[in-house]
């Protein structure tokens, strides 16, 4: 306590120095110092207010994510989005406003009063983050929630860029990687199932009887597993998936994970997955045939989803650049006529008694023939290295 009491003194001196030192130090002791906590207090009660209105509208909000109306998560998103938004920017301005309370009372000790107590302060934002947090997944097409639909989907997507924007990418980094992109990744797998009445039964009887346990409709539908696949095979769209809601959907989820890591403020909330994505997203990118070999669909994605899997490549990149080439170089080297890096040598007196390095087949091998890949796909993904800055075309 003596220590604090001191190193507290020490501040209040040099701050008084500064101002005493100052050429205008007569204007600074004039400040009417009543007034200016008056102002401050004021606009501090008003920020409150006005954060804890959104707060409470956020609160409201947020379990209507989970609704079957697809119209109500649509309307949830979009006001849970803006909510975020504001809560951010009130908390952002409490920050300065805390710093000129702090500054003022260790000038003015005896003169500042404790104007209000901490229930009375600005609602934080990580906190409201937090909490949202769950009932977001449920909408981004956990097992147990709604249907997958493209329109409330991608608004539940603008929501989840703005977690990341608004959170400064950290604070969901972890929560990206063990709830948002399995549930993203499985989309992108397998595609979107068309709705059915069947739907909100199987999720009861999953919840209170297991998801490994035998349900009703493992006997009425034996050849469509939870996904909605036909015969329970992954990595193709089935009878059981809606090739157009399927499309819609992973354009939206490219260019979230575009925007997510376009942006410095938010691109850290990739961090814990990029190395993941980018084994999922880059066949979309370099894809040239349809037998579901190379792709995850089995239709050769549009050139709409195939610039947007370019752009989300292209910001992973910022986040995880060594597994990104990793990804794309296998690929770009895998044709048996697709050139390879030559391995670096020594030569004069500095390469005397070095060892010789392998060459990039001994480190890569070709694929087998039944996993090799086209001209096409192979040229794709070097033109990929080169427009993210990891290659240099010589011929």
């Amino acid at each position: 306590e003596e220590e604090g009491a001191a190193a507290a003194a020490r501040l209040e001196a040099s701050m008084r120095g500064v101002i005493d030192a100052s050429a205008h130090s007569d204007r600074a002791k004039s400040v009417d110092i009543p007034a200016i906590i008056v102002a401050w207090n004021r606009r501090v009660r008003h920020e409150s207010s006005l954060s804890r209105l959104v707060e409470g509208v956020l609160s409201s909000a947020a379990p209507l994510l989970e609704s079957t109306d697809p119209r109500v998560r649509l309307a949830a998103a979009e006001v849970c989005s803006a909510s975020l938004g504001a809560i951010a920017a009130c908390d952002a301005c409490s920050a300065p406003e805390t710093a000129v309370y702090d500054t003022m009372k260790r000038l003015h000790p005896n003169d500042v009063p404790q104007t209000h107590g901490d229930n009375e302060r600005p609602v934080r934002l990580l906190p409201r983050v937090h909490q949202l947090w769950p009932h977001l997944m449920m909408s981004l097409g956990h097992r147990l929630g709604p249907d997958i639909l493209p329109e409330p989907f991608k608004a539940s997507l603008e929501l989840l860029r703005r977690c990341a924007e608004v959170s400064g990418g950290y604070f969901i980094a972890r929560r990206m990687s063990t709830d948002a992109w399995p549930q993203l990744a499985r989309v992108l797998k397998v595609g979107v199932k068309h709705a059915d009445s069947e739907s909100l039964v199987k999720r009861m009887e999953t919840l209170y009887l297991g998801a490994d346990g035998d349900t009703f409709f493992d006997d009425v539908r034996p050849d469509v597993d939870e996904d909605g696949l036909g015969g329970g095979k992954r990595g193709r769209e089935t009878a059981g998936s809606a090739p157009q809601k399927t499309e819609t959907v992973r354009r939206a989820i490219m260019k979230t994970l575009a925007d997510i890591g376009a942006r410095e403020r938010s691109r850290m909330a990739l961090r814990d997955v990029a190395a993941a994505a980018v084994s999922v997203v880059a066949p979309f990118a370099v894809t040239s045939r349809s037998d579901g070999k190379s792709s995850p669909a089995t239709a050769v994605p549009s050139p709409e989803l195939i610039s947007l899997a370019r752009d989300a490549v292209k910001s992973l990149a910022t986040v995880a650049p060594d597994a990104v080439w990793m990804a794309l170089a296998v690929n770009a080297t895998g044709h048996s006529g697709a050139p390879t890096p030559a391995a670096p040598r020594w030569t004069g007196r500095l390469g005397a008694g070095l060892p010789t390095l392998p060459s990039f087949r001994d480190i890569m091998p070709m694929h087998r023939a039944g996993g090799a890949i086209t001209r096409e796909e192979a040229e794709a993904c070097l033109d990929l290295l080169v427009e993210c800055g990891m290659a240099i075309r010589t011929g």
